[in-house]
């Protein structure tokens, strides 16, 4: 039954109530029958009409949850507005939540059209319910402030790729996504619930990747807990939030 995961999702998001399980009392056995299958439920997503003015910004997003590290993204049609990449730290069983934005700072009648967003893991498939954009010949203040030109302007910074959620073996590598855009180009770093920046430094078991995701090395049941990303540039910063768990491979 596909709904087993939303619901030990749902637990896990609790962390209060949430403890030790399989023998040892150190993580989830991966090898329950009603885990492993290939899975991905698209939670939430834009759906109707938006209608917005030339030089408006676009905002869609969708959250998926899947098995292993599923690939999401938002389409236009048939062609692909948002492009994920293929999970590198592949664990032998994993569950992840994701997020992804879809944000166009400058809208012009080409962005007119219908989006879906759609989610893959394995052999499991799911579509959004679509999404319709309507671009207006009208201009907004700022577009007719730059002459109705899309001129390239400070851009506040925003993560639009992120897993709420990220269950993941012990002894692999951990891989926490966190993707950027904004101008200036964000500066993304780590932190642990406290707000303490992680310490990435030579040696460290975390390493920052340019693209902004964490990698946390040799994953331990010691390592669950809530990481911060922050994006942060001249005009501003976004910060979400990943709740990692360990789980036992055996």
């Amino acid at each position: 039954n596909e709904m087993i995961i939303p619901q030990r999702m749902k637990m896990i998001e609790q962390q209060n109530s949430l403890s030790p399980v399989g023998s040892g009392g150190t993580g989830v056995r991966k090898n329950s029958n009603e885990l492993m299958k290939d899975f991905v439920k698209i939670t939430s997503s834009t759906e109707g009409v938006i209608k917005v003015k030339q030089g408006d910004t676009i905002e869609l997003e969708c959250t998926a949850v899947g098995s292993f590290t599923p690939s999401v993204d938002w389409y236009k049609g048939d062609i692909p507005v948002t492009y994920g990449e293929d999970n590198n730290y592949i664990t032998k069983f994993g569950v992840t939540r994701m997020v992804v934005r879809y944000i166009e700072d400058c809208a012009q009648l080409k962005h007119e059209g219908t989006y879906t967003c759609q989610a893959e893991s394995g052999s499991a498939s799911m579509t959004s319910p679509s999404v319709t954009v309507f671009v207006s010949e009208k201009m907004s203040p700022r577009m007719l402030k730059n002459g109705g030109s899309c001129k390239q302007d400070q851009k506040l910074a925003r993560i639009t790729r992120y897993s709420p959620v990220v269950m993941h073996t012990m002894g692999t590598d951990a891989k926490l996504l966190c993707r950027a855009r904004g101008f200036p180009r964000p500066y993304v770093y780590w932190t642990d619930k406290s707000g303490n920046i992680l310490d990435t430094s030579a040696g460290s078991r975390y390493k920052i990747l340019d693209s902004g995701d964490l990698i946390i090395r040799n994953l331990r049941w010691p390592d669950m807990g809530v990481y911060m990303c922050v994006a942060e540039n001249s005009v501003g910063k976004d910060i979400i939030s990943t709740f990692l768990y360990p789980m036992l491979d055996d």
